[in-house]
């Protein structure tokens, strides 16, 4: 599964607690067995887990652990460590050729993710999210909290608009976030981080516009999304095909026609807690030498 693009990412993602190694190990492991040219690839994980060395089993070539620090304030934020990591990662690239990817401990890679590599003029590569949630509707007037939002990215009006892969809604631009590429060198990691940490201690935008619970669950994805439109042209953000960070945990609420059926049409997927048991699996075809592979952990 070789291709034509040389090693020039780094996979960045996080642990918390020991339940998840075995997902970073799959993870890991499938980037270093399907992954063709961007298979060595470095691997950042980011240990936010209060277990010392939790990730030390793990240790091969091209990987770094690091610890993470997570804001005492920032608690109650489930997504607090993606957003704290990212910024810590773009912190610490040296070499700002490489693009930075971050990858979600419940996604596989399954075929090259070498459209996450970004080439000028794009500087981003995100998917559209795959169902409105709490995004702000094209054809609505924003509510208070993305008007907020808006207001600390200095935007009125978002520039564009995406549709949203599984209830297919015109939205505001408002991108999935279990996989996404950013080019260091613009900064966009750190002033997420800033911009997320000010939403979260402001006590009155808590009280009101964010005080539905999906409203505080999805505020980093809110916050991002806004930025990237902000500081962003839309020629700037490659838009990753459906084959990218496809929602395999949604298979059965996708519209027939948008529904992949074969593991090796997929380059990466998002599983969230479904079991991918190949003896088990009855609405994806898993074939070799995916089937071999997944039955390794599920003996």
């Amino acid at each position: 599964m070789k291709d034509d693009y040389s090693p020039c990412v780094l996979f960045v993602t996080t642990v918390s607690e020991k339940e998840q190694v075995k997902l970073i190990q799959m993870l890991i492991d499938s980037i270093r067995t399907f992954g063709g040219s961007l298979q060595d690839s470095e691997i950042w994980i980011f240990d936010s887990s209060s277990h010392a060395d939790l990730c030390g089993s793990m240790a091969a070539s091209n990987l770094k652990t690091f610890p993470l620090k997570i804001d005492s304030f920032l608690e109650g934020f489930p997504f607090a460590g993606k957003v704290t990591a990212c910024a810590r990662a773009e912190e610490k690239i040296e070499d700002q050729h490489l693009t930075l990817v971050w990858i979600s401990q419940d996604c596989l890679v399954v075929n090259p993710p070498q459209r996450h590599i970004l080439f000028p003029p794009h500087r981003a590569a995100f998917r559209p999210v795959h169902i409105q949630n709490v995004g702000s509707r094209w054809d609505e007037p924003m509510d208070e909290y993305w008007k907020e939002i808006y207001h600390s990215v200095e935007m009125e009006e978002a520039p564009y608009s995406i549709e949203s892969y599984l209830d297919r809604v015109k939205l505001r631009p408002y991108f999935n976030t279990h996989t996404f590429s950013v080019d260091p060198a613009a900064g966009l990691m750190k002033r997420w981080l800033d911009l997320f940490q000010h939403f979260v201690q402001d006590p009155d935008f808590q009280a009101g516009p964010c005080e539905d619970v999906r409203k505080k669950i999805f505020l980093h994805q809110a916050v991002l999304s806004a930025l990237v439109a902000s500081e962003l042209n839309s020629e700037e953000i490659f838009h990753l095909s459906p084959h990218y960070s496809y929602p395999y945990n949604l298979q059965a609420d996708l519209p027939e026609q948008r529904r992949i059926r074969d593991l090796k049409d997929l380059v990466s997927f998002t599983w969230e807690g479904r079991r991918l048991d190949p003896h088990q699996v009855e609405d994806m075809h898993i074939g070799e030498p995916y089937r071999s592979w997944l039955e390794k952990y599920h003996r």
